[in-house]
């Protein structure tokens, strides 16, 4: 309902002393009054603008307003069609019917799942006794000792046939007649050769003393044999006169069992050294801070380890470094 508030306090101007301008009323704050009256009466609905019980039951018109009293009478009343429950705009009574009828499809389809899930157990079942019945059938067609290869049919390396196990494929691998095993890189025992290659730079300073290089060395040679010996060892040049690289090999040999020939640069010079049994290369070069290569080649025998030993020609401070690529092979001459 819209209230009406004053606007001028006519009575505080009765308390103020005369001649204060603020004791005289002007039609302006009359007029203030008037309009706030006004406004509150047109904004005020009268008694023939609310709904009477039956246009309140009737629920047609927009023209009236309703008190809650007859808002409530109208709801209640049995004939309104507002006074039954609605979902999604249908009564309740026929959305439940409707639910109801998709319930019952949807139990029927279930019902029918379960069937087809029992029917795909069954398939799985026998599937898996299919599997098995498989494998039974593999496992009695497989005979380990008819099926393993022998020593001979392991050497020959000749048939898809057999199968070979750990012990019968290193036999095989180790085998005098089998040519996979010419050359065997690092591994050990050595049948006909190995192959030991450098693959990162090694750097000393201030060292003079030979020294076992640490992947150049060859193990399981057959010491009743004769190898021959390819040796490349690529290196730096220290700054200043004589330095360059000492090397030697080991074990230590005697009674003409090492003959190998070592030919490196000097400068512009092309040098080479002879060394016999366990005496040591002394390759020297006067050619600051160069790259340089050494080569030696020969034979050993009687050997059943082989190291190459590399130091400074005399100490230095600066550094020496045997490059990766360097690499050590022996290839077995007799059987």
């Amino acid at each position: 309902m819209p209230t009406y508030t004053q606007v001028t306090d006519f009575s505080a101007k009765d308390g103020l002393a005369p001649g204060n301008p603020l004791k005289v009323i002007k039609g302006a704050d009359i007029d203030l009054d008037l309009a706030a009256i006004a406004t509150a009466i047109a904004l005020a609905y009268d008694s023939g603008e609310i709904s009477s019980a039956a246009e309140a039951a009737a629920m047609t018109s927009n023209a009236k307003i309703i008190t809650p009293l007859r808002l409530k009478s109208a709801l209640e009343d049995a004939t309104n069609p507002l006074t039954a429950c609605m979902v999604n705009g249908v009564d309740l009574e026929t959305s439940i019917a409707t639910n109801t009828t998709n319930i019952a499809t949807n139990v029927t389809d279930i019902a029918t799942n379960t069937t087809d899930i029992a029917t795909n157990t069954t398939d799985i079942a026998t599937n898996t006794t299919d599997i098995a019945t498989n494998v039974s059938a593999i496992a009695a067609n497989f005979d380990e000792d008819t099926g393993r290869s022998s020593d001979a049919q392991a050497l020959a390396m000749t048939n898809n046939a057999t199968y070979i196990t750990p012990d019968k494929l290193k036999h095989g691998m180790e085998g005098p007649s089998n040519t996979i095993t010419k050359i065997n890189v690092g591994s050990s025992p050595v049948q006909y050769g190995a192959l030991k290659l450098k693959t990162a730079d090694e750097t000393i300073s201030s060292d003079a003393s030979l020294t076992a290089d640490g992947t150049m060395g060859i193990t399981g040679l057959d010491n009743t044999a004769f190898y021959a010996v390819d040796i490349v060892l690529n290196y730096s040049q220290v700054n200043g006169a004589s330095n360059g690289l000492k090397v030697s090999v080991s074990p230590t040999m005697s009674g003409n069992k090492m003959h190998i020939v070592a030919v490196w640069e000097d400068g512009s010079t092309i040098s080479r050294e002879y060394m016999q049994n366990n005496s040591q290369l002394n390759a020297s070069d006067s050619t600051a801070g160069s790259e340089r290569s050494i080569t030696m080649r020969g034979y050993i025998s009687e050997a059943a380890t082989f190291d190459v030993n590399w130091a400074q020609h005399t100490s230095n401070a600066s550094d020496t470094t045997v490059r990766k690529g360097s690499y050590v092979m022996l290839t077995k001459l007799s059987p």
